[in-house]
């Protein structure tokens, strides 16, 4: 009895000393490298984050992918990314589109305009190469608009002037933050070798993008309109 109660003291002092440095570890994040926390980071002008979904129904709280024997099944789980990928990117980019072609019109600024209009061009190309991976593929991915998307579309319309130009740029940079993020997961993390090559190349324009947006935030609504 003596032998167990010095056993147990030992390993409660034992967690006692290394548990700061769990806590400080998960505080930090550093160790959360999971799909969510690379393809979904949430921003402070971010609303779109929303539970994953899995082959077009939504995931339960821990749910995970399992073989027939109990363990995970890898490739049904990198089968699962590509699905994931696919539905989020498409359905994020009917997004894009809209906007963008409604920032080609209504926005003030031409550096807003020129922008959207290559926000819709490089999401047009984007959007037909993924839906014909994804018929290639046999993947059934929804495209249709979510609710919470819909209501992002709405407050933005509804916006004039400077007010849109801010309010449309500030979720340019939330969109590509997010998906740089997306984009980078399934690079690494897809099984389709013609779906990971497009996310490779995508990925730089989405940078260059995120880049004007941030830039054209930068600039005084003055300042980027044309001389005369």
């Amino acid at each position: 009895m003596q032998m167990n109660i010095s056993a147990a003291a030992g390993l409660a002092a034992l967690f006692a000393a290394i548990s700061p440095g769990l806590a400080q570890q998960s505080s930090t994040g550093q160790s959360d490298l999971s799909y969510p926390s690379l393809g979904r980071r949430s921003t402070t002008i971010n609303h779109d984050n929303a539970p994953p979904s899995t082959n077009g129904r939504a995931a339960s709280a821990g749910e995970s992918i399992h073989g027939a024997g109990g363990g995970t099944d890898v490739f049904a789980a990198s089968e699962w990314v590509d699905s994931e990928f696919l539905g989020e990117t498409l359905q994020a980019a009917s997004v894009e589109l809209e906007l963008g072609r409604l920032a080609g019109e209504k926005s003030q600024r031409e550096d807003v305009k020129n922008l959207a209009r290559s926000v819709v061009m490089g999401h047009t190309r984007m959007t037909a190469a993924l839906k014909s991976l994804a018929e290639s593929h046999n993947l059934a991915v929804s495209i249709a608009t979510p609710p919470r998307r819909r209501a992002r579309i709405d407050a933005i319309t509804k916006l004039q002037g400077a007010e849109f130009d801010r309010a449309y740029l500030q979720h340019l940079v939330s969109y590509y933050e997010r998906e740089l993020g997306r984009f980078a997961f399934e690079e690494k993390n897809g099984s389709i070798t013609e779906l990971t090559a497009l996310a490779g190349r995508v990925s730089p324009r989405l940078q260059h993008h995120l880049r004007a947006a941030k830039e054209c935030l930068r600039t005084p609504a003055a300042a980027a309109q044309p001389r005369k």
